[in-house]
């Protein structure tokens, strides 16, 4: 009966609070009753503060994994928005220099299949400058997710949408 309820209690508190480090004064007087029992020197206390420091850990460590996944991997990428940048380079690259001043010829002498195999930081500094160069010669032929979507251009690096 004295488990159930400190098992119970615990529940009560739920699994988020207890990943957050509260832990049942039940269960931590269940565990001194153990000590007490075996004839331990350890405490129902610092066994407690032990499982919280455990606990602390695993959520680090998974929180630790979760922005790996995000940050050193390609998700942030494609969460981002590669995907449309990816297509609008391919419209960029096809139009060429098109009006643009002959400096920028050297952004176009990459095959479209080379420059795509790009790392997705080179991709934004490419597009970066074309279609600044391009807005600033208020040449935009097309309109596109980057000439009306605010946070697409934040994230390339284009100036904020009048």
């Amino acid at each position: 009966e004295k488990h159930n309820n400190a098992f119970k209690s615990q529940i009560r508190i739920g699994w988020f609070n207890t990943l957050c480090g509260f832990i049942s004064q039940d269960i931590v007087q269940l565990q001194q009753e153990h000590y007490t029992a075996i004839e331990s020197r350890k405490t129902g206390t610092t066994w407690g503060s032990n499982l919280i420091k455990k606990l602390w850990n695993i959520t680090h460590q998974l929180w630790i994994q979760r922005n790996d996944v995000l940050h050193n991997t390609e998700a942030i990428h494609e969460l981002s928005g590669i995907s449309p940048l990816r297509d609008t380079i391919i419209q960029e690259h096809g139009l060429g220099l098109d009006h643009l001043p002959g400096v920028y010829s050297t952004y176009f002498h990459l095959p479209l299949d080379a420059l795509l195999k790009k790392s997705p930081n080179y991709l934004k500094k490419w597009f970066l400058v074309i279609r600044s160069a391009r807005e600033a010669s208020s040449i935009v032929p097309t309109i596109d997710e980057f000439s009306t979507n605010g946070p697409l251009r934040a994230w390339i690096g284009l100036s904020a949408i009048d």
